[in-house]
């Protein structure tokens, strides 16, 4: 393991999460998420849009891409949680994306201020202290669902006219 934090030492200090979460799994997903604004730092390349997508998620549906630059980090507008927005998927620009993935190095700071050990509390903690909770914008339009299950999800995807078209069959 190249950074030693991505095992979380003491999960039972990591209390205050819902049931079906473990501490260790969301200090994963925010690791790997760190370890990818990493890699495109040390890349050098500039994108207009970066897309940040759990691996349990499948996009439904999407505005057009054209429509989505700009400092707004744009979100699905369908959390179980009111109040919140998913943690599985969000678009935005560069710059906010690595904001979101420095999630990674404050989560020890975000749980002891308050937040719960869970995905979406620790991003949104996140956000509020990089300044950027403003920046979020739930769409209606951005249409992504969570693929669980054994059976393997079939999905194709194709860019075209700056918009992605794809057809995607869940398992039955």
């Amino acid at each position: 393991i190249e950074d030693e934090r991505t095992m979380v030492e003491d999960p039972l200090k990591f209390r205050r999460a819902p049931a079906q979460t473990s501490p260790e799994i969301v200090h994963r997903m925010y690791y790997s998420q760190w370890k990818v604004g990493e890699l495109l730092k040390a890349s050098g390349k500039e994108y207009d849009l970066v897309f940040r997508m759990r691996t349990d998620s499948a996009v439904k549906g999407l505005r057009p891409l054209k429509d989505l630059v700009g400092n707004r980090i744009w979100v699905p507008d369908n959390c179980p949680v009111m109040g919140w927005f998913n943690d599985n998927f969000s678009i935005s620009s560069q710059e906010n994306f690595y904001k979101m993935v420095g999630t990674y190095n404050n989560l020890e700071k975000h749980y002891n201020e308050g937040a719960d050990m869970n995905g979406e509390p620790m991003l949104k903690a996140q956000l509020r202290h990089e300044g950027i909770l403003e920046n979020v914008a739930r769409n209606r339009h951005i249409n992504v669902a969570l693929v669980r299950g054994e059976k393997p999800l079939r999905l194709q995807g194709v860019w075209m006219d700056d918009q992605l078209h794809q057809t995607v069959q869940f398992p039955e």
